[in-house]
């Protein structure tokens, strides 16, 4: 079997899939054809298939948590549904199809007790799930708890444990990767405060039945685990870190590692380990994170503890993020910062996936060659009916504006000529209906008068004719006015106020 698994490593790349952005996490299924990709910025899930008909896509693109970018996608060990990790507080249970099934519910944020809470109320961190049962899995969150999930056959989610998580000095800790054993007995927890707990699910109590501290310090300082995986005898342990490590451990004796790997760049702290499908080789990806950096795709042989070489990223594909080795392809898939899933194969070794799709070129679609004819032929000076016409802005002029060009053309539009003066019988008239009501008679010629030019004609007449006002100015010899106005007695009342003197007072 490490012959075999020797051939894949030293056959090219074959850009398999492109989702368009950073492929945060690759996942397979059992059978050998599908695949599960989760793209870490625009937030979609993609589930490739390498079908016998020559074609290098994906069958499916689903967004399940929308805008939030996903972080890990993960596949039932019967690979009957898909489990989806993102920035969201809510974990998805979809199914092969991309459909959804079921999703956790959202815990309350204003409790401080987190074991009080249905759910989680923060971004997740990490996602897994149980190996010995399809309906449970366990994520952790940014909130300092893990909880592990049962998922009913009604398509709702229930919690049946919560793990809070808790520094050496009390404060809360959050559990960066984790993974459960095979038999689904224990739980590996790597925690930001570089300690590694394990717990019993099954346990009545919540602490954990073993912890080592500071386990993931090298030279560089302290690290956190970005992946976590276990053999399947769960003998050996091996963690990726963002100190650019990877760390590999006894399961039966964690106070010292097997193996530390050093120099293996880990820019975008989502760098990813996977063991063979014999568990003899251990592959993992590094980034060193500059713009044009070099990424590869490095292997480990866990007998001798010791590199055995590498695979340099193609710098069109970024750095490579995510790493996959199926079981039953025996080939190897990384994800990169470019969106490109690539798949290393050995026409002699592997088996299906990426050769049903190299082997048969892919076949023309029918209709993809049309018959279009001679075409029209335009001369575009041969007639001045075909002539462009420009505006002064130097734009070609529409059939508006020729309409416009026209109107107002008098010789064109036959205008008649107009009069050099006004009509004489509309001098001094406002409007053509005034008009017309003046020559019917229809309109009063009192109408248009000013009203107190009017009154002013009877000026005269009322002073030599006096009916209404005359008898009261006959017998009044002397006009008698008022001394004073009403302003000037206000005035006089306020002064006679303001030098009143208020009682208890003096001067």
């Amino acid at each position: 079997m490490a012959d075999q698994e020797k051939e894949p490593l030293e056959s090219d790349a074959s850009s398999v899939a492109t989702s368009g952005s950073s492929d945060s996490d690759l996942s397979s299924d059992s059978s050998p054809e599908d695949f599960e990709e989760s793209s870490n910025e625009v937030g979609a899930t993609a589930t490739f298939l390498s079908n016998p008909q020559g074609k290098l896509k994906y069958f499916a693109s689903v967004e399940p948590l929308g805008a939030y970018p996903l972080r890990l996608v993960e596949f039932s060990p019967t690979g009957s549904s898909i489990l989806v990790i993102g920035g969201s507080s809510r974990a998805k249970i979809l199914t092969r199809d991309g459909d959804d099934l079921a999703e956790t519910p959202q815990g309350d944020m204003y409790l401080v007790n987190m074991k009080n809470t249905k759910g989680h109320i923060a971004s997740l961190l990490y996602g897994n799930w149980n190996p010995a049962r399809n309906d449970s899995f366990a994520t952790s969150s940014a909130d300092g708890t893990l909880r592990i999930w049962s998922l009913m056959k009604t398509g709702s989610v229930q919690q049946s444990c919560i793990l809070t998580l808790k520094a050496n000095d009390g404060k809360k800790n959050t559990c960066s990767a984790f993974r459960h054993t095979n038999d689904g007995k224990r739980l590996f927890c790597a925690c930001d405060d570089g300690s590694l707990k394990i717990y019993d699910p099954s346990a009545s109590t919540i602490k954990p039945v073993e912890v080592v501290s500071n386990v993931h310090t090298s030279r560089d300082g302290p690290g956190i685990a970005t992946d976590l995986r276990l053999t399947g005898d769960d003998l050996t342990l091996i963690t990726r870190t963002s100190n650019d490590c990877l760390f590999m451990w006894d399961c039966r004796r964690l106070e010292e590692p097997l193996a530390v790997f050093e120099n293996l760049p880990n820019s975008n702290n989502l760098g990813a380990c996977v063991f063979s499908p014999s568990n003899d080789y251990i592959c993992t990806v590094t980034s060193d994170g500059s713009k044009n950096g070099a990424s590869s795709v490095v292997f480990f042989s866990r007998a001798t503890v010791s590199r055995c070489f590498e695979v340099a990223v193609p710098q069109r594909n970024g750095a490579a993020v995510s790493v996959c080795w199926p079981c039953a392809l025996n080939q190897v898939f990384y994800g990169s910062t470019s969106g490109n899933v690539t798949g290393l194969y050995s026409p002699e070794t592997s088996k299906k996936g990426l050769l049903l799709c190299v082997s048969k070129p892919e076949k023309r679609q029918e209709g993809s060659i049309a018959n279009i004819g001679a075409g029209e032929i335009f001369l575009p000076n041969a007639l001045p009916m075909y002539q462009t016409e420009f505006l002064p802005n130097g734009l070609p002029m529409t059939e508006a504006n020729k309409r416009n060009k026209l109107r107002k053309d008098p010789v064109l539009t036959k205008k008649p000529s107009v009069p050099s003066g006004p009509r004489p019988d509309l001098v001094g008239k406002t409007t053509l209906s005034s008009h017309l009501l003046m020559q019917s008679g229809a309109k009063k010629e009192w109408v248009d008068e000013d009203p107190r030019e009017a009154l002013l004609r009877y000026e005269q007449e009322s002073k030599s004719k006096p009916i209404f006002t005359g008898r009261a100015y006959q017998h009044q010899d002397k006009v008698i006015l008022a001394e004073k106005t009403a302003e000037q007695e206000q005035e006089e009342q306020w002064e006679r106020l303001k030098k009143r003197k208020l009682p208890g007072k003096t001067s």
